[in-house]
């Protein structure tokens, strides 16, 4: 009888083993303490909703998805030994929505030692995209186009003394480089061009320059509390320029750390509208934020969740056991059904141009982005939806203004925003004729 129970207990034990192994286990290191917490929380929280419903229905082909993260309090040294740590010790199948330029540039060289895919780091750095990186698979637009665009938008205008502000680090010279492009078709100069130490921002000594230069805007690439104690010290000494900071910075939480100085303020995007059910990955993130009881869907959450459903997806084309090879594979094979060149992914938009390679029924498309001031077309997967994507849509005034958002690559957004001085605009690669300055607002 003892030997029977022995048994039991012995298959019992290799059951609970196998069924732990049964896990695919996905890595992911960012700063979830530190200035860039409160982003990192939402964006992470978006692809948990997607990656909870998976594992709600099973998993993928019968094994859940096992989300490791750790904190690297945003220092890129951290997020480095993070990063190996869970490939080397944690033996990860994939590592998932790291945070930070400098921070993901720091894990590259395991990456390639290891063959180990990275899906959606929430960066836009031209670095990842071009020349290719094979293990990275972008869902996001690059930094460049964005910096880019906001000076176009801004002249378009006729705000002419514009400003410069950045982070010094790749993150800061990669939005120089392509506000630099801006400033070069917008034929202007900057008003002023300052950085500062990014992990010990100092503003005393800008200030003044920015307040000597009597910029109208200022463009900030930097994380967000760094624009947050910029702003404050702007305002401070007297400034009045509109502030300018890019998509890595829009999360409710931002917005609610600029406190009384968020009125005004830009935050490009890279995301459709989070609140226009238009598109069904807005709408399918809505249902599950209501289901969960986890209230509105952000901006950063809606990034989050994007790059879950092209994890889930890799994973599903991998099969039934899928190792780092079958998950790379699977990954570029969503690729060769369009084209050979990567640049970005974005599934389950409704959306059609000339540029995209059509087929009916939920097929991954390619879009290319057509500005010519890009060496190379960077790529957008999308799978063909039933609604055509719109360059611009009109404007929509919401009771409670905070910070104006303008928006960028995938679809149209709204302004939160009833500032005068504020107007949205498109970055929309999807067609390559759609205007750039859509409404002015006010």
């Amino acid at each position: 009888m003892k030997k029977l129970n022995f048994w039991c207990a012995a298959l019992l034990l290799a059951a609970v083993s196998h069924a732990s192994q049964a896990q695919i286990l996905i890595g992911q290191t960012a700063g979830f303490t530190g200035p860039v917490g409160a982003g990192v929380k939402e964006t992470t929280d978006g692809a948990k909703l997607y990656i909870d419903a998976i594992n709600a229905k099973g998993g993928v082909n019968g094994q859940k998805i096992e989300l490791i993260s750790l904190d690297d309090k945003f220092d890129p040294k951290l997020a480095g030994e993070n990063a190996r740590k869970l490939i080397e010790e944690q033996n990860v199948a994939a590592m998932f929505l790291t945070r930070g330029t400098p921070h993901t540039e720091a894990m590259l060289p395991l990456l390639e030692k290891h063959g180990v895919p990275l899906v959606g780091p929430s960066t836009g750095a031209m670095v990842l995209h071009q020349p290719v990186k094979k293990h990275v698979f972008n869902v996001r637009a690059t930094y460049q186009r964005e910096a880019e665009k906001a000076i176009t938008h801004l002249s378009s205008m006729g705000i002419t003394r514009i400003g410069l502000v950045y982070a010094d680090d790749s993150f800061g010279a990669d939005g120089v480089a392509g506000a630099q492009k801006g400033f070069a078709a917008a034929k202007l100069q900057p008003a002023v061009l300052e950085k500062f130490n990014r992990g010990k921002p100092d503003f005393g000594p800008i200030v003044p320059k920015v307040v000597q230069s009597n910029a109208q805007a200022i463009i900030m690439v930097a994380s967000g509390q760094a624009v947050v104690d910029g702003m404050k010290a702007f305002r401070a000494a007297g400034s009045a320029a509109q502030i300018v900071t890019l998509s890595n910075n829009a999360s409710s939480g931002f917005i609610k750390s600029l406190g009384d100085n968020a009125r005004g303020v830009i935050v490009t995007q890279v995301f459709p509208y989070e609140r226009s059910i238009a598109y069904s990955m807005v709408k399918e993130a809505q249902e599950l934020s209501k289901a969960k009881g986890t209230g509105d869907i952000s901006p950063a959450m809606l990034e989050g969740f994007a790059a879950a459903k092209v994890l889930v997806e890799g994973l599903k084309r991998a099969g039934a056991k899928p190792t780092r090879e079958k998950i790379q594979a699977a990954l570029e094979g969503v690729e060769s059904e369009n084209r050979p060149q990567r640049g970005q992914f974005l599934p389950h938009l409704q959306a059609h141009s000339p540029a995209m390679g059509q087929k009916d029924g939920e097929k991954w498309t390619a879009a290319v982005d057509l500005q010519p001031t890009t060496p190379k077309p960077d790529r957008l997967l999308v799978p063909q939806g039933p609604q055509p994507l719109r360059a611009c849509s009109s404007a929509l005034h919401l009771p409670a203004p905070t910070a104006s958002l303008i928006f960028g690559s995938s679809a149209s957004r709204a302004s939160t925003s009833a500032a005068p001085s504020t107007a949205r605009f498109n970055l929309n690669p999807l067609s390559p004729s759609a205007p750039v300055n859509c409404a002015a607002i006010g």
